[in-house]
């Protein structure tokens, strides 16, 4: 009578086990629309997250594209998590750097580009020294506050093209512009201010939004140079791809209709924020995005240099900027086709 209880228990643990695991499994052909396949939107705390407004304002109305229903949701991250949230299977969908998606494509990721979104948000700010009209190598002898890795790279090339001999550090060294890498933009802005109060010069690399925020807190930070202006004279190139939209091929093959309407929500980014600058605050807040305080104005936003470029058209100007940065050598199919 014990081994017979033994075993009814067991079968009905296995029963118990398998129900489970049906109920918490995804549907992913979903053609029947009993369930909803989950997707996510990983986004990077900062300009990307505006070059997505629409998208997040707007997400439920794509909700059920095809002859499926999604259950869409967006994770905001830090910039420095946002390579790492998408590889590893976190997300869908992602906006990231360009040059961190080349290198996981490189690396044999699961990833495509679907379009461009953000083409270059980066100045070269001050408080006293040197004067707006300076040429770049007036930051000889100088120290440059500057944060995350594609900005490095980013200045690091413009620098050498110009013939202008760096180092990072700490200290200021004569001939050389000095690199001080911080983590992030809300490290510098203190220093900064700091350096405004005792009448000192400071230097520093800021992105757009975090640039007027810092323009807002010190009264005489001024623009030296405008790294977009720089690329374009190096390259000919009207900006750079800095960020993009990426999707799982995998899941894009299956989902193509989906991915048709997340698109058609990024190309609208432009026209939504026109039409609804004074709402933008209150999108960012509903999705935990810590640059929902700021106040976005019409030139903070100019100069995020947010637009909408597919992966065909943009494809030239990606290979070149990867290719400069990076020394990789993209092929087409890192370009997703819808």
């Amino acid at each position: 009578m014990k081994n017979i209880l033994l075993k009814l228990l067991a079968l009905v643990l296995i029963f118990v086990s398998v129900f489970s695991f049906a109920a918490c499994k995804k549907d992913d052909n979903n053609n029947n629309g009993n369930q909803s396949i989950e997707v996510c939107m990983a986004l990077p705390d900062g300009t990307p997250v505006l070059a997505a407004i629409n998208f997040m304002a707007n997400k439920q109305q794509i909700a059920n594209s095809g002859n499926k229903n999604y259950d869409i949701t967006t994770n905001i991250v830090p910039a420095a998590n946002i390579a790492q949230t998408f590889s590893s299977g976190q997300a869908e969908f992602a906006v990231m750097p360009t040059v961190a998606a080349a290198n996981l494509y490189d690396r044999g990721g699961d990833i495509r580009l679907l379009s461009t979104n953000v083409f270059g948000n980066l100045y070269v700010a001050g408080v006293n020294g040197i004067s707006e009209d300076s040429a770049l190598d007036a930051l000889k002898g100088k120290i440059v506050y500057v944060s995350g890795a594609t900005t490095v790279s980013l200045f690091e090339y413009i620098l050498s093209e110009n013939g202008i001999d760096y180092e990072e550090g700490s200290n200021a060294i004569a001939e050389k512009v000095t690199l001080f890498v911080k983590s992030e933009a809300s490290e510098i802005i203190p220093l900064l201010k700091q350096a405004e109060t005792k009448s000192e010069e400071a230097y520093a690399i800021l992105g757009e939004p975090q640039l007027t925020q810092a323009q807002n807190a010190i009264t005489s930070l001024s623009i030296k140079f405008d790294l977009q202006a720089e690329w374009k004279a190096l390259t000919g190139f009207e900006g750079y791809p800095q960020a993009s939209l990426v999707v799982k091929k995998s899941f894009a093959d299956e989902n193509r209709e989906l991915v048709q309407a997340v698109l058609n929500l990024f190309k609208d980014n432009a026209q939504y924020i026109d039409n609804n600058l004074s709402s933008i605050n209150n999108v960012l807040s509903e999705n935990n995005s810590t640059i929902a305080a700021l106040t976005f104005t019409k030139t903070t936003l100019k100069r995020c240099n947010l637009s909408h470029q597919s992966a065909n058209d943009v494809k030239e100007s990606v290979k070149d900027y990867i290719l400069r940065l990076s020394q990789i050598t993209l092929d087409d199919e890192f370009f997703y086709q819808v």
